[in-house]
């Protein structure tokens, strides 16, 4: 489990299953370029271009990914417990979550899911292509 806060609220996210990982990195593929240069502190001249490739995902595409990220997480109810973000039948649970909480909450998933991924592939790529 994954604990972070966000807005002053407490989150727990698990990982994704495997096959979900997969169509989640299939969606986001059009941003994966410009979202590496970012992580690797290149961001000289990447803002805009991983914004305009993001605004080229499809709604269904940027759904896709946003409702899998919501799916896999819980917020802390005081001593009540946890409760799922994102509730059966797709709606969300909490109306205070706007957008840069929504954004902030999806980029700690994807970070949790991926960064395993994204580390053995700069490795491969520093490595001359070894196996993993």
């Amino acid at each position: 489990m994954n604990e972070f806060e966000v807005d002053g609220h407490t989150y727990r996210s698990k990982k994704m299953n495997a096959r979900t990982q997969f169509h989640v990195m299939r969606r986001m593929a059009p941003i994966l370029a410009p979202l590496q240069s970012v992580a690797t502190g290149d961001l000289n001249g990447t803002l805009v271009p991983l914004a305009q490739a993001i605004g080229s995902l499809s709604d269904d595409a940027s759904d896709y990914i946003l409702d899998r990220c919501l799916e896999v997480v819980e917020r802390k109810q005081g001593e009540a417990g946890w409760a799922k973000v994102k509730l059966d039948g797709g709606r969300n649970m909490f109306d205070d979550i706007d957008l840069m909480a929504l954004l902030q909450i999806a980029a700690n998933v994807l970070r949790d899911n991926y960064a395993a991924l994204f580390q053995k592939g700069l490795a491969l790529q520093s490595n001359g292509g070894a196996s993993l």
